[in-house]
């Protein structure tokens, strides 16, 4: 358990209000950073450096405004913030011995690293679902909260974290709940923060990065990417998944036009002939 308090505290004490404010400095900076370097490398690939060889890859013609890319950019920095209260009290519980991180590999097996992983991405992905649809279907929650994001008709990268403070801690209040009841390695929690990272980046990055036949594989067909989210802030009243495709299809919220539309950017890849 030492070794989980260094991991999440870096060694500052929660207890003082100099310690709590190092730690949320430290969280922001981690946070932050990860974020701004990640959507910044996907921004610049596709936006800036490679934009005309990857033009065939965007979704919709149109692109945000220089305002709206500026907008997202400060509700990002805001989130990154909010987010890093998160981090703070992952470090507090991690002083009282409350979160279910384990160091030995050995305790639950190597079998149990990609399961781990898995159910830290299923549960947060159940999570992520049916508040996002919460938001969409309460007028007040999609007024006072979700309504930041959906200034992002067509987003760019760094829609990704562009959230109202109080969506923010809505997103951010999982992940602490997650370690108190999955047993989970440092190494999958690293890899689980990636992904989330990533993911919320790229599903908003308005050019899909993936390869034909993607959205109808039978196994790739039940992850998200960007054509898929996009479809989301065009119409708002569907795919409200953040991983999987599963609670879409489910409960009857995927956009019928999604496999198509993935299949008509596919076509304008370079040396393909159009059907």
């Amino acid at each position: 358990m030492d070794a989980a308090r260094q991991i999440f505290t870096f060694g500052f004490d929660p207890f003082t209000l100099g310690g709590l404010l190092l730690l949320w400095v430290a969280m922001f900076l981690i946070i932050g950073g990860r974020y701004f370097i990640v959507a910044g490398f996907f921004y610049g690939w596709f936006w800036v450096w490679k934009r005309e060889r990857e033009d065939w890859r965007r979704i919709w013609p149109t692109r945000p405004s220089g305002r709206m890319l500026r907008t997202e950019i400060f509700w990002s920095v805001v989130t990154s913030g909010v987010f890093a209260v998160s981090g703070v009290a992952l470090g507090f519980a991690a002083t009282q011995g409350w979160l279910r991180v384990y160091m030995d590999i050995g305790e639950y097996g190597w079998w149990y690293l990609p399961v781990s992983l898995f159910l830290l991405l299923f549960l947060h992905d159940t999570y992520f679902y049916f508040t996002h649809r919460w938001m969409h279907a309460s007028r007040w929650a999609m007024r006072h909260m979700h309504a930041v994001h959906h200034y992002s008709v067509n987003p760019s990268p760094w829609a990704g974290f562009s959230f109202h403070p109080l969506e923010g801690a809505v997103q951010a209040l999982i992940i602490p709940v997650l370690l108190l009841v999955v047993p989970t390695h440092p190494v999958v929690l690293l890899l689980f923060l990636i992904i989330m990272t990533v993911t919320g980046i790229t599903n908003h990055l308005g050019y899909e990065i993936w390869w034909r036949g993607f959205a109808r594989h039978p196994v790739t067909r039940y992850w998200i990417n960007a054509t898929h989210h996009s479809l989301h802030h065009k119409h708002f009243s569907c795919n409200y998944g953040l991983y999987f495709t599963f609670w879409d299809r489910w409960l009857g919220t995927e956009a019928s036009g999604y496999p198509e539309l993935y299949d008509q950017i596919q076509s304008r890849r370079p040396g393909t002939q159009a059907a």
